[in-house]
């Protein structure tokens, strides 16, 4: 199982633990009180902190090489460069659950 904690910045952080997930957001939230004393207002930030059991990830699928396009005619290869672009093969994404 894997765990996560985000700040009020949005940046997701991973972790192996739920203690290690916790201990994040409770520095994240420590960190407020620290600028408040210095005079920020951010806590209407604060709420955003928090942490959880990662469920399911973004996993690439559906990969699809762009083609040899030796020996075809300009209009294919003209209808692979409007598809491909610049890039050699496409994806795509999909969730699936989390390995172990």
């Amino acid at each position: 199982m894997k765990y996560f904690a985000c700040d009020s910045d949005g940046d997701y952080n991973f972790f192996d633990t739920e203690d290690e997930a916790i201990k994040f957001a409770k520095d994240a939230i420590e960190r407020y009180r620290d600028d408040a004393q210095d005079g920020y207002e951010l806590w209407d930030d604060v709420e955003r902190v928090c942490w959880g059991v990662v469920k399911q990830v973004a996993k690439e699928c559906n990969r699809r090489d762009k083609p040899d396009m030796t020996g075809m005619s300009d209009e294919e290869i003209e209808d692979i460069e409007s598809e491909f672009g610049e890039f050699e093969y496409l994806v795509d994404y999909q969730l699936e659950d989390l390995d172990g």
